[in-house]
């Protein structure tokens, strides 16, 4: 399922089932919320694997669009499928090796995957249903794969750290015509400037 939005948020609530989606960002930025205190931010090349009985409490796009794809495995139905079984992709293995009954993972941009992504992508443009089905094959493979590592991304922000940032940059954009500090901004939100830089790049990339 390819995503393209221009907006905001796309969060729905009660969507909750059995099914373990991988969602990939090829542009913009999305936002997740976990436990309504930490904040994780998908940027180009990052992708994020779970179970859809452990999302995010909210999600948005901080710079109002993102375009990316989202994997959906139905694990009831994957159980006799040919094309999964021919690669020996198992939903079971995978929930165990990323703990999918409990967490929700965010990686890094990977090269192997993200080789894979790419020529999917480019195959949208004059679509070839067979080629796209095996790239999609190729992605889960991967993830199941023990050979490929993977680097979690850490960088979760406060809410109190992600509010503040944010509206920097809104005053910012309100008030372009005023000289300001960015030190004097962020010594006026609580914050040293190095967090300020650290943290606007996180959530604006």
């Amino acid at each position: 399922m390819i995503n393209d939005f221009q907006t905001d948020s796309c969060f729905q609530s009660g969507m909750e089932q059995n099914a373990i989606t991988i969602d990939h960002c090829h542009k913009g930025r999305f936002e997740c919320v976990f436990d309504r205190q930490h904040y994780l931010y998908l940027g180009k090349g990052d992708f994020s694997i779970h179970n859809v009985l452990r999302s995010p409490v909210r999600s948005s796009f901080p710079l109002h669009y993102f375009y990316g794809s989202t994997i959906i495995l139905f694990p009831e139905s994957c159980e006799n499928a040919p094309e999964l079984q021919l690669f020996r992709i198992d939903t079971e293995r995978m929930t165990e090796k990323y703990q999918l009954d409990t967490q929700c993972h965010v990686f890094r941009r990977n090269e192997d995957i993200d080789h894979v992504y790419s020529e999917l992508y480019e195959n949208l443009k004059q679509p070839d249903l067979p080629f796209l089905r095996l790239k999609v094959l190729e992605i889960i493979y991967h993830l199941q794969s023990s050979q490929i590592v993977l680097g979690e991304k850490q960088d979760y922000l406060s809410v109190e750290t992600t509010e503040r940032v944010k509206h920097i940059r809104d005053h910012l954009i309100q008030d372009m015509e005023q000289r300001i500090s960015l030190k004097d901004l962020a010594e006026e939100h609580g914050l040293s400037l190095t967090q300020l830089k650290i943290s606007f790049k996180q959530i604006y990339g």
